[in-house]
């Protein structure tokens, strides 16, 4: 059991249970440039269905549906969203790809709030009615975008910080998007759902660049492991960030040429039932 979790994932061997977070593990973590655009993304890829979402029940009502009929009609959207978060979590795990599933819910909502904002004032209750749950029941991939960071981290404690540090964005670009519809806007909130709109344009833009920037820091990392053995001046050298061997499996090292350090990687040693030891070394890719 110990193997398969080490080699599914080398860093789980690298932190003891008892071994807390630094300042040091955070600063390494808000610098990691990778990172970076998944936080900007947390920000701003879920406002477009913020206000349509918490708004919806409003909307109802001031669309003439009674209360009990206002909060029984937030049922589809509930279910709606459900469904289609299932499905696009399971799409993304098995196809093994990200960014172009959480593209899908931004895609999803943008026609939708262009339909709402050119949708004729007064009357056309239920085509309203049917758009804003369309918008509120959208393909959430908040999951995929957790899941994104988590595999990107590449370490236990930087996971951690990393994690809370995305939910703590998407907690500010929920409050954000609770301001975009005003009541000088009520009813049909058509200047904010156009601001909702040119957001989601931001947000495909911020998926797109994240992807390329992930590929293209992949690229660097295998001409490096590539010319590892290409070149002499290349070497590694052991060396442990905090000073002493972390866990009972693991130890970071560095690579470097004429003393700089160029990128980290695990080197991970796990013993097998012959007695015998494997080391396993490699760059960790970033996935996209």
């Amino acid at each position: 059991m110990v193997n398969r979790i080490l080699r599914d994932d080398p860093a789980k061997g690298l932190t003891t249970l008892k071994q807390p977070a630094t300042f040091r593990d955070i600063r390494e973590t808000l610098s990691d440039k990778s990172l970076w655009g998944l936080f900007f993304i947390g920000l701003v890829a879920y406002i477009p269905a913020t206000p349509v979402s918490g708004y919806l029940t409003l909307t109802l009502r001031r669309l003439g549906f009674s209360p009990f009929n206002s909060n029984i009609l937030t049922i589809p959207a509930a279910v709606l969203q459900i469904i289609t978060m299932l499905a696009l979590t399971w799409s993304s795990g098995h196809f093994n790809e990200r960014t172009l599933h959480c593209l899908f819910g931004e895609v999803w909502i943008m026609p939708l709030l262009i339909a709402l904002i050119t949708l004729p004032d007064g009357g056309h209750e239920w085509s309203r009615f049917t758009l804003v749950t369309m918008v509120s029941g959208y393909p959430y991939f908040h999951p995929i975008v957790t899941s994104w960071i988590s595999e990107n981290a590449f370490d236990v404690k930087k996971r951690a910080i990393a994690t809370a540090t995305y939910n703590v964005i998407v907690q500010v670009g929920s409050l954000i998007g609770s301001q975009i519809y005003r009541s000088y806007d009520a009813p049909y909130y058509k200047q904010g759902n156009t601001v909702l709109v040119s957001i989601c344009a931001v947000s495909v833009v911020a998926f797109v660049v994240q992807r390329k920037w992930l590929s293209y820091l992949n690229g660097e990392k295998e001409e490096t492991w590539s010319r590892m053995s290409a070149e002499s001046g290349w070497f590694i050298r052991m060396m442990c960030r905090r000073g002493r061997r972390r866990g009972t499996s693991g130890w970071i090292f560095d690579l470097r040429i004429n003393g700089v350090c160029k990128c980290p990687f695990i080197v991970v040693m796990v013993e097998m039932e012959c007695d015998e030891t494997v080391v396993e070394c490699g760059l960790q890719p970033k996935r996209w």
